[in-house]
């Protein structure tokens, strides 16, 4: 992730940038139909995320998708929070109820970061 100092109050801030790219799944599970309408829900502390758009569907889907969550943390707040995936099939939601579908899978990417002042980079030549 990126960092960029945002204030210099007693608990320094950070603005942290989380980078995702969501490219193709594999034989996921097939709905009684044959097909699968995969769509996938990235959460980040308390920030989340639902592909709304360029739904594929079948049981190998291509994606290609990019985004950039930006979030602020203390520097207490070390270590950063997970970034977590979940693909669900959207072919079973109850659009009514808000639901995205079944739950296909998920997986957590924890991080782990290394916070550098200006005196550190300068000493190391960054």
């Amino acid at each position: 992730p990126g960092i960029e100092i945002v204030s210099l109050d007693a608990k320094p801030k950070r603005k942290v940038f989380f980078h995702v790219d969501m490219l193709v799944g594999r034989m996921f599970p097939a709905n009684d139909e044959g097909r699968c309408t995969a769509t996938f829900t990235i959460r980040v502390n308390r920030h989340v995320f639902h592909q709304k758009e360029n739904i594929t569907h079948g049981t190998n889907p291509v994606f290609m998708w990019r985004i950039v969550i930006p979030i602020t943390v203390s520097v207490d707040d070390l270590p950063l929070p997970p970034v977590v995936i979940e693909v669900n099939d959207s072919s079973k939601a109850i659009s009514w109820m808000g639901g995205w579908g079944d739950l296909i899978g998920s997986a957590a990417v924890e991080h782990k970061v290394k916070y550098y002042s200006k005196a550190d980079a300068n000493a190391e030549g960054k």
